[in-house]
């Protein structure tokens, strides 16, 4: 099956596509990532209607340092809010960060991701991402 043109994005950004966590619901592209990925842990209120061998759902924030080697987070717009609950993650694996619409997050909500020296470093349509600085 052909690439997406989200998933052909994605693609480009990841040196590795190990493991995925979603924190929401992937912002309408949840099988594109369940397809690029080994596993992909999905985070949040509601159970997700896929069904697939790789995906692992998770109601709440308990354990994460059991989630390894992760190379991406993506964040739907509406769970932004939780973005610090996920820092362990980030701190350990140094992922690449995915944030739902194509405007820089509010500097109120990503003062942790400046403190812990990610950046923005790219627009697209439908989202932007935040990277370790080099």
């Amino acid at each position: 099956m052909p690439m997406s043109k989200f998933q052909k994005r994605l693609s480009k950004l990841l040196i590795n596509c190990e493991n995925a966590v979603v924190i929401g619901h992937g912002f309408g592209y949840l099988s594109e990532i369940i397809d690029m990925f080994k596993t992909v842990f999905v985070i949040g209120e509601c159970v997700p209607a896929i069904r697939s061998k790789n995906l692992v759902y998770r109601e709440n924030f308990d354990n994460l340092s059991q989630i390894s080697e992760v190379s991406v987070i993506l964040f739907d717009l509406a769970e932004v809010r939780r973005l610090e609950e996920t820092s362990p993650i980030w701190h350990r694996t140094k992922a690449v960060i995915v944030i739902e619409g194509n405007e820089p997050i509010d500097r109120t909500l990503s003062t942790s991701l400046y403190a812990s020296s990610y950046e923005c470093t790219g627009l697209y349509k439908t989202f932007h991402t935040w990277e370790l600085k080099k």
